[in-house]
Formats: C-alpha cells, sequence, structure tokens
C-alpha cells in the first residue's frame, strides 16, 4: 500500500516530484492539481480511494518540481504534453485523471487530444476554459499580455515568518480551511532567512496565458471528450464565479454525471469524505 509516498519523475527538461497513494496494481490515476497548488491538494482524498493507484504530481513551477526556464510565458496548454510524459515514464498506457481547477482544465484537454488513453475523467470544481471570449476579445487580450509580460517587474517575493502566516495568506486565494491551507503551504514553500517564501513559480500568479480562447472552441473542446466524466461541483465554488460555464459545459460531454457538493472550490480538501464516495461509485461503474 502507498501511503502519500515521495516520488521523483524525470521528463524532459524537468525533475518532477510527486506523492503516490493507494494499491500497487490498482488502476492507474494521475491526480492533477490546480493552479499555484501542489500535490498535497490530494492529501486529504487519496488515502479514501486507497483500491487504486494514485500518482498526485507537482506541475512544473509547483511544489517540489523544477521551474520553467525564465523566459517562460504561462500557457495551460503546455501542461497535457508533461503529463503525457508523466504517464509514459510511469509505464501508463491508458489511465484516469482527477483534476482540480486548471488541473480539470488540463485533463479536459488530454481527454481530448489523445482519447485512447484516458479511461475515465473526474473534474473537481471545473467544468471548461474560463478564459474564453469571442475572436476579436482574444486578439485584445493578447495584445495586453504580451505587453504585460515583457513590461511588468518582479517584485521580491514576499517572506512570511512562520507557516502559519503563510497559511493564513493562502486562505486569501479562495475560501479554503486552515487545514487545507496548511497542508498545501507546507508542500508549496522554501525555507529561506528570516522564514518562508513561496515555491510556485511567481510568473503564474502573476501572468494568465496570452492565449484567450474563442466560445466556439471551448465547447468544441468538452464535446469531443470520450471518456466518462465526472464533474463534481461545489455549491459554493466555481458555479459562483461562472454559472454559464456550469450549466454550459457538462451537457456537451456525451457521456457525463454531475454532481454537486457542500463547500468551496477546495471541497475535495475541506470535505473529502462527500467527495471520495461519488468518485469510488464513478469508477467503479467505468472501471473494468
Amino acid at each position: 500500500m502507498f501511503k502519500g509516498e515521495e516520488r521523483t519523475i524525470e521528463i524532459p527538461g524537468f525533475t518532477l516530484k510527486a506523492k503516490e497513494w493507494g494499491t500497487p496494481g490498482g488502476a492507474p490515476v494521475l491526480a492533477i492539481h490546480g493552479w499555484i497548488d501542489n500535490a498535497a491538494s490530494f492529501d486529504f482524498l487519496a488515502p479514501l480511494l486507497s483500491e487504486f493507484h494514485i500518482i498526485a504530481i507537482d506541475l512544473p513551477g509547483c511544489g517540489h518540481s523544477s521551474h520553467q526556464p525564465l523566459s517562460h510565458i504561462p500557457n495551460i496548454l503546455y501542461d497535457p504534453f508533461y503529463m503525457f510524459q508523466v504517464a509514459d515514464n510511469l509505464g501508463w498506457d491508458k489511465f484516469s485523471i482527477i483534476g482540480h481547477s486548471r488541473g480539470g482544465i488540463v485533463g479536459e484537454v488530454m481527454a481530448a487530444g489523445w482519447p485512447e488513453r484516458i479511461q475515465a475523467l473526474v473534474l473537481l470544481d471545473i467544468a471548461g476554459l474560463y478564459l474564453v471570449g469571442t475572436p476579436e476579445e482574444c486578439i485584445e487580450y493578447a495584445r495586453t499580455n504580451f505587453q504585460l509580460y515583457l513590461r511588468h517587474p518582479m517584485k521580491p517575493a514576499t517572506i512570511f515568518p512562520d507557516l502559519d502566516l503563510a497559511a493564513k495568506d493562502r486562505m486569501k486565494t479562495f475560501p479554503i480551511a486552515y487545514q487545507s491551507a496548511l497542508a498545501l503551504t507546507e508542500r508549496g514553500t522554501n525555507k529561506v532567512e528570516g522564514g518562508y517564501v513561496w515555491a510556485f513559480d511567481r510568473r503564474e500568479l502573476l501572468f494568465r496565458s496570452p492565449i484567450k480562447y474563442p466560445h466556439d472552441m471551448a465547447k468544441a473542446l468538452v464535446s469531443s471528450i470520450q471518456a466518462p466524466t465526472c464533474f463534481i461541483m461545489a455549491t459554493e465554488g466555481y458555479v459562483k464565479i461562472d454559472e454559464k460555464a456550469v450549466t454550459l459545459y457538462p451537457p456537451l460531454v456525451p457521456h457525463h454525471v454531475l454532481h454537486f457538493v457542500p463547500g468551496g472550490h477546495h471541497a475535495h480538501m475541506d470535505n473529502a469524505a462527500a467527495v471520495a464516495p461519488i468518485i469510488l461509485d464513478f469508477f467503479k461503474k467505468n472501471l473494468n
């Protein structure tokens, strides 16, 4: 039995860190965390899914994984390629995905782009691409963000005297329980003189992808997902940010189920006991 054991996975250009959970030989599941989070995102959920073999990854630039080169500009479309290389490293030809928030979008792109490799897809408080608009809006968005990236000065990182204050700072980004924030903080900070600084690539926080995707592309993406897909939305989470996306995207996925659980955007951490049974039932029905 794997119980949150540390793993190192080498892919071209990156040394990636991960946590391993579950049963050796169990159905393989790649767990992909959200924006500026890390593999600790699954510390509360993975132990409740012990019959599966779960690898929770630190994406490049997050947690203990190596960072992007200094010339890098954030682009969510890089991550699916990295994650398929992780699966190749693990020897996983076919596997399932549990993705939270941004990690769920990565999972959607993977399921749409190489459908024969993805057996089942679980999306935690995310429905689809949230950076969408008209083609004209996309061009204007690109112009603004290219200039912002090239001209914006990087300020020194904030130093927190202890992990408690860093965790409380993390709670300001999204409503999240203290223990959940602390788990992300413990894995997501580096010790420096005077305290702790966030370990994630700060460009991911300051800059968004310069590419904004048109509505038609976003809808075409989710419509092409062939894997059975389970949307688990939080009642106080993403639906509060973009209710239209929550009502629009799931019906477009050919084989999907939609559930709502109490909690905020990190309900899979704060309320793992409510989320786990949904995933267990979904996997048992769709993984042979």
